[in-house]
């Protein structure tokens, strides 16, 4: 049994000094404030102004279970089960200052960003493995491996799109709604060819509110967190199983000496499962994740106060 807990003191964060305070705040269910076009930067004749300073929110926690049994008659194994929670307000998800600053996904302000979970905290973890090895021939030994490695493949964060507030970045954790009734959606009309030739294709608010009702719906993450923001990798992707095989063998001898030397060669099958079936040990990811981002809706303008989306 192992606990490991750890306390950030002075974790690195990025700040704009450059980057106006919000012009004000939207109306409706999300209340979150936006900025004007004009009313970004208090220099406009300078991008970003970037400082680097220290946060001492953020920690990380991490329990560890495990039952090992020693090599007895040629068997040996264990099996680990990992709980872990880490917390940040920033996974400097970013190569510079300016980028990693801009990344951060945020309900209100990038300048102070909330606390939420880091990028790099997988929840839950199961690992093991059991083996065999034998002598024979008074010179060879044969070891057989079977390893099991499953988990969560990662986080992601449900962020828009795009720029929603109007603060220059595409960075804006979403809103969930109890229903898509809660939030407006806009027609949307796009043109497509296909072997029949060009197509023109609206496709009205009421049909995708009706499959953003679904997504809502079917999504666990989405469904519980209703009527909330979304969090900073708050969605914790599928559960991944992987079995690995390992053969190993053994030359060994004396060469009439006190000392043993031996050659060993070794064959590794990663992901052995998914040579016996391809479902097995198979990866699954959202075809709109981008960067570790879910990205459903896409702002496009605002009425009475309140944002209008497409999904």
């Amino acid at each position: 049994l192992e606990e490991l807990y750890s306390k950030d003191l002075h974790a690195v964060i990025q700040k704009d000094i450059n980057m106006q305070f919000a012009s004000g705040n939207y109306s409706g269910p999300d209340k979150r404030p936006y900025w004007t076009s004009t009313a970004r930067k208090i220099n406009n004749n300078i991008a970003n102004a970037m400082y680097l300073t220290n946060t001492s929110q953020g920690y990380q926690n991490s329990l560890t279970v495990q039952l090992a049994r020693n090599v007895r008659s040629g068997f040996g194994g264990s099996i680990a089960y990992t709980w872990t929670v880490a917390k940040d307000v920033t996974s400097n998800p970013g190569s510079t200052a300016a980028s990693a600053w801009s990344s951060n996904t945020v309900v209100s302000y990038l300048n102070n960003p909330e606390l939420g979970n880091s990028n790099f905290a997988v929840p839950h973890r199961l690992v093991g493995y059991l083996s065999y090895r034998f002598e024979w021939l008074r010179h060879l030994a044969t070891t057989f491996s079977l390893c099991y490695t499953g988990q969560a493949q990662g986080r992601a964060s449900w962020i828009y799109s795009n720029d929603m507030n109007g603060d220059g970045y595409s960075s804006d954790m979403m809103y969930i709604p109890n229903s898509a009734s809660e939030i407006k959606f806009a027609d949307h009309s796009y043109r497509f060819t296909d072997a029949s030739g060009s197509h023109n294709v609206t496709v009205t608010a009421a049909e995708q509110a009706a499959a953003f009702d679904e997504l809502l719906n079917s999504n666990k993450y989405l469904k519980k967190h209703k009527g909330k923001y979304a969090g900073r990798f708050g969605y914790v992707e599928p559960w991944h199983n992987k079995w690995d095989f390992k053969v190993m063998q053994d030359i060994f001898t004396n060469f009439g000496t006190s000392r043993r030397f031996t050659l060993q060669a070794s064959l590794d099958i990663i992901n052995v499962g998914n040579l016996l079936n391809k479902k097995w040990g198979a990866y699954k990811s959202m075809a709109s994740q981008s960067y570790d981002n879910l990205r459903p809706l896409t702002y496009v303008r605002t009425e009475g106060g309140e944002p209008v989306f497409r999904l």
